[in-house]
């Protein structure tokens, strides 16, 4: 082996020693951050779609049509709050093994200091079912999300008292209970 290729064989070495590293780092962190901001989205998910399907359906002043299509807003909310955790644990479970493959070829590249192009298409190629369902968990909590404000307007929409009053405030214009304000007297 000449001086050149003895260089570069010891580069790639050190290099791929350098990859472990930071694929290792790289795992214990997005275990961290993933588990952390999992937890408190679901959560929040879960808690804003339950709290207001509990507080439409048990408020007397809207009507019983929004609070029918309100709860179902919510009501698939929560649902798609609780796909989501299925649907992220399942992705976890995918992305251990091309990480854990990914290790090893790194760590025997860092042994005996030869790549393998094709093994390092492959696992890149592992981690396609990962991003799908990544993807498909951050649609879900964008849809989640996007219920809950359907139910909100829902709800007012369908508040009995707010008609009420706008009815008040007209009847009240129309007779000009509304021309002298202390408004005006400045």
């Amino acid at each position: 082996m000449s001086e050149a290729e003895e260089s570069d064989f010891k580069f790639v070495k050190l290099a791929a020693v350098e990859v472990v590293r930071q694929l290792s780092e790289s795992r214990q962190l997005l275990l961290e951050q993933h588990s952390h901001s999992f937890k408190w989205l679901t959560a929040s998910l879960l808690a804003i779609n339950g709290g207001a399907a509990l507080a439409v359906l048990s408020n007397e002043s809207i009507e019983s049509e929004a609070k029918v299509i309100a709860g179902a807003f919510f009501s698939i909310g929560i649902f798609l709050a609780l796909l989501i955790g299925v649907l992220s644990q399942r992705a976890n479970q995918l992305a251990l093994v091309p990480l854990n493959n990914a290790m090893g070829y790194w760590l025997a590249v860092a042994q005996d200091g030869e790549r393998f192009e094709e093994l390092e298409e492959e696992h890149q190629r592992q981690f396609k079912p990962v991003q799908r369902l990544s993807l498909a968990s951050q649609i879900l909590g964008w849809l989640s999300a996007c219920l809950f404000c359907a139910g909100i307007v829902t709800t007012g929409l369908g508040l009995t008292e707010h008609k009420d009053v706008v009815h008040v405030e007209s009847a009240r214009l129309d007779r000009g209970e509304f021309k002298h304000s202390k408004l005006n007297d400045f």
